[in-house]
């Protein structure tokens, strides 16, 4: 009996095999959870509008300076970023910060940047978000809705496995990149020998038995899905490892999800000239500059002298999710740096545009379409796999 050779495309189906059954609970949740946290924001915004929607009625907006003042009065902290949305209609977001007992004694500080996360990571753990409806200047909510509660847990989930962060992040960051392989290892097991064959691969017979059904939902869903799957499972371990995320950044010559920069003040330090440039003028200023219809995340001084921060990110249906980034002197209302995405280099964009590319916001709402159908086609890919290799078994 002629005994069959151990080629590359049979190592590829071992690998498939035993990858996939070793890791599809995992794989399964972590795509079912990327599938529910695609539209968090609309969905939040949908459910709760009293949260988010502003009222126009005399269409009159309070200048940022009034409502800085308002929310600080309100809650006795600091505020430290404010993001202002797109839409004309959506409430201002506040991130508060509470002032320390202990002012007299030197203070560290966080710059946040937007590149961890989303607007909540990029505005601490500890603080309080306040969202203000900028017509009127009331507190329409605090933190986080009910929904939004709820997209925090699944995207812990997602992130952490249900076991916390040390933990948690170790299996999701090891599970995405046993999903690359897997994705890697399908192509080549789907790939035809022949060409007259290649149709084949696209096709589901659905007259057939369910087996054969099973099997060709699983092949054909695997390869019309792999661009989007894997550019996601690709980016996840950046979440995860020093190590991933310090070698895509050396390959790209462009640092991946910048850290957050630490800055310490000292009460000996040198007065700076106090602040006379007002918040509705820095505004104006990052308008003139950057023109297009986008978010704007302004980050206060975290010290006397340094420069107020802002980050203008793209938003539309087909926009490409790039981010403007502007820093000007309090005391002046100068222009220090202009960083303009149009200006950067493909690989910088690229290193810039890291966690869009990961949640399906770079290409604004179309690419998130795209990734929410994809992501829901990929959840069914762990159960239909383990079925195929339970029919194989029991032959």
């Amino acid at each position: 009996m002629k005994v069959k050779k151990y080629n590359f495309r049979k190592f590829c189906n071992d690998v498939h095999l035993w990858l996939g059954m070793a890791s599809s609970i995992v794989l399964f949740v972590i795509c079912l959870t990327g599938t529910i946290f695609v539209f968090h924001t609309e969905i939040e915004k949908l459910l709760y509008p009293k949260w988010f929607k502003a009222q126009m009625d005399d269409g009159k907006k309070r200048s940022p300076d009034e409502l800085i003042a308002t929310v600080e009065n309100h809650t006795k902290g600091k505020v430290v970023i404010f993001t202002i949305p797109a839409s004309p209609d959506e409430v201002w977001m506040f991130s508060v910060k509470n002032k320390p007992a202990n002012a007299g004694m030197p203070v560290q500080q966080v710059s946040p940047t937007p590149a961890m996360g989303n607007a909540e990571d990029a505005a601490q753990e500890k603080n309080k978000i306040y969202y203000v409806d900028p017509y009127t200047g009331e507190i329409t909510g605090v933190d986080k809705s009910p929904a939004g509660e709820f997209f925090r847990t699944v995207e812990d989930i997602h992130r952490w496995f249900f076991v916390g962060k040390p933990v948690g992040k170790t299996i999701g960051g090891t599970a995405a990149i046993i999903f690359v392989l897997l994705i890697i290892s399908g192509i080549v097991i789907w790939w035809p020998r022949k060409i007259k064959h290649w149709k084949e691969g696209f096709k589901i017979k659905f007259s057939a038995r369910w087996k054969r059904v099973n099997y060709d939902l699983h092949r054909a869903l695997g390869i019309y899905v792999f661009p989007v799957i894997l550019l996601s499972a690709i980016t996840g371990p950046a979440w995860s490892f020093e190590w991933y995320r310090s070698g895509f950044s050396k390959l790209l010559g462009s640092e991946v999800l910048k850290k957050k920069e630490v800055k310490t003040k000292h009460p000996a330090a040198k007065a700076a000239p106090a602040e006379t440039i007002t918040y509705a003028r820095v505004l104006e200023l990052a308008d003139s500059c950057i023109k297009a219809q986008s978010i704007t995340v302004v980050t206060l001084p975290a010290e006397k002298g340094a420069a107020i921060s802002i980050a203008k990110t793209h938003v539309g249906f087909l926009n490409l999710s790039a981010i403007d980034k502007i820093q000007i002197d309090p005391s002046t209302g100068t222009v220090l740096k202009t960083m303009l995405f149009s200006h950067l280099t493909i690989s910088a964009k690229i290193a810039t545009s890291f966690r869009a590319i990961h949640v399906g916001e770079i290409f604004g709402s179309l690419s998130k379409i795209i990734y929410f159908i994809a992501c829901l086609l990929a959840t069914s890919l762990p159960i239909s796999g383990i079925l195929v290799w339970y029919n194989k078994w029991k032959k």
